[in-house]
């Protein structure tokens, strides 16, 4: 677990041990939804007409 002092200060030792489950936690969830979160994000750049930088280098701009 990692130490969280200048964020925990005035926290008992059990308050402080909760705080870093909880932001230990909250960083694997981060980190297992992240890439989801990129692609829906990718998607609704598409729905919306913002075309990919990839598309750019192409003579036609069509997606295949």
């Amino acid at each position: 677990m990692a130490e969280y002092s200048e964020n925990t200060k005035g926290l008992s030792d059990d308050e402080k041990k909760i705080v870093g489950t909880y932001r230990d936690s909250l960083a694997i969830s981060k980190e297992f939804v992240r890439p989801y979160f990129d692609k829906w994000v990718r998607f609704y750049k598409l729905f919306a007409g913002i075309l990919p930088p990839e598309i750019e280098c192409t003579y036609s701009k069509v997606m295949l």
